[in-house]
């Protein structure tokens, strides 16, 4: 688990690292799985989810199994449909060992209805 943790904070400070400098170019910049790549977080195995997914949950990590939860219901047996600025993830925690959410994190309000903190409460 620590192995996995460190990986992260080493792809976080890459991504850091490169949005600071602007005079980086797009072409210079890492892609994700480029950077899942180096620091060796393939999976041989487990379970990933893409949160705000679209039609099509991305597996970056290659997960032997790939779920994804979008606001718009698909009809596809592994997305499950929840408007995660008002609902929680709709799975049992511990369920997943990855999770992505390419595009989303930003459209989730930080402060909601009746004093509610939905960016908090999707962290957490």
């Amino acid at each position: 688990m620590l192995r996995k943790f460190q990986s992260a904070a080493a792809i976080a400070t890459s991504l850091y690292h490169h949005a600071k400098n602007l005079r980086v170019t797009s072409r210079d910049t890492p892609s994700i799985e480029a950077l899942v790549e180096r620091h060796g977080l393939q999976a041989s195995g487990g379970i990933a989810v893409d949160l705000g997914c679209g039609t099509t949950p991305r597996n970056i990590f290659r997960a032997s199994e790939i779920f994804g939860v979008d606001i718009v219901d698909h009809g596809h047996p592994q997305i499950r449909q929840a408007d995660l600025a008002r609902q929680p993830i709709p799975f049992a925690d511990n369920s997943f060992d990855f999770c992505t959410a390419f595009d989303l994190i930003e459209h989730i309000p930080r402060n909601g209805e009746g004093g509610s903190l939905p960016f908090i409460a999707l962290m957490n």
